[in-house]
């Protein structure tokens, strides 16, 4: 029969397993430190989803993210599945120092049996700290590459594979200290019976969900666009996204706020000062003025162009007033 000591050696071992402290990284981001944890940043060991339609941002958000882990001397390791990182967008976002001294460092692989066997060396590097998958739902099933199109009739293969995958490095990350992003795309869900309704839904299967610490939605709120020389309409160059978490364990979920992309740049966070300023009437945009904006108890007409760099030179005072606001 076992002594009452040696069961608290055991309750004392897992409980300092289970109840350990939790290490957080920030993003670069105010608002998606918000809404992760409220404001702490990134925690280790888990897994993190990120979804939204296409053209939103999903892979600038998550470049801003492994520039701001790089910056710290830590290493990020990006899994493009979709074959979409080029060279072109490494100099854009300022990695390309990065790539040189291996703290960033950009693979392309294809099926889940490449990407098994990748991250199983990955994980005996204590140097990595973040891992971004780009995308999960790209990833194909390594016996339907060698199959002809019209012979890939095996429905449910994708989604019993990223089951079985998640399942194999859930508690091996958990028990790590690397964080890893899951990048997903929202499909149209067409209804198909009675009662049911077209809707947005993120595609693969339902142990996605299941084995995910956090999952963040974004929807497109509007596109931010300027007059440039030579055209005759606005161009946009970025997109308000509305974003909250579907599923958290470091925060309260299902609180939406609104987050700034700038396409090949990243997360602004004057574009997140100026939606908090906008809601609560100290900007407000004016048909064919730009925006009125009060300062210094005054009001004064910035053009629609230039607004998030007026914040910018004045960002102690806007913070101020948005400390004020709440």
């Amino acid at each position: 029969m076992a002594k009452a000591a040696d069961f608290k050696k055991l309750y004392g071992q897992l409980m300092d397993l289970t109840c350990k402290e939790e290490v957080f990284n920030p993003t670069g981001s105010i608002i998606l430190d918000a809404v992760i944890s409220d404001g702490r940043g990134l925690p280790e060991g888990v897994f993190i989803e990120i979804a939204s339609e296409s053209g939103c941002g999903k892979s600038t958000m998550c470049f801003h993210i492994a520039k701001k882990y790089c910056a710290q001397g830590k290493r990020v390791v990006y899994i493009d599945t979709e074959s979409g990182v080029n060279s072109n967008q490494v100099k854009c976002f300022g990695l390309q120092d990065y790539v040189d001294q291996m703290l960033f460092i950009p693979v392309r692989l294809q099926t889940y049996g490449e990407v098994d066997d990748f991250l199983s060396q990955v994980l005996d590097d204590p140097e990595v700290a973040l891992i971004i998958y780009d995308s999960i739902t790209a990833t194909v099933p390594g016996r339907l590459t060698e199959k002809n199109v019209d012979e890939m009739n095996e429905p449910g293969v994708a989604a019993r594979l990223q089951s079985n995958f998640l399942q194999k490095f859930k508690a091996r990350f958990k028990n790590s200290n690397k964080t890893m992003i899951f990048v997903n795309q929202l499909r149209t869900k067409i209804a198909m019976g009675y009662g049911q309704v077209t809707k947005l839904a993120q595609a693969g299967g339902q142990a996605l969900g299941y084995y995910m610490d956090v999952r963040l939605m974004m929807k497109k709120v509007k596109m931010l666009e300027q007059n440039l020389p030579g055209y005759e309409k606005p161009v946009p160059y970025g997109c308000d996204l509305a974003i909250w978490a579907d599923k958290n364990r470091y925060a309260r979920p299902l609180l939406k706020k609104v987050i700034t992309i700038h396409f090949g740049k990243g997360i602004s966070n004057a574009g997140a000062l100026r939606s908090v300023l906008e809601y609560h009437n100290v900007i407000e945009r004016v048909p064919r003025k730009g925006w009125r904006v009060r300062f210094n108890n005054e009001d004064i007409y910035i053009k629609t162009d230039v607004i998030e760099n007026f914040i910018k030179e004045h960002l102690q005072y806007f913070l101020a007033i948005a400390d004020e606001l709440g």
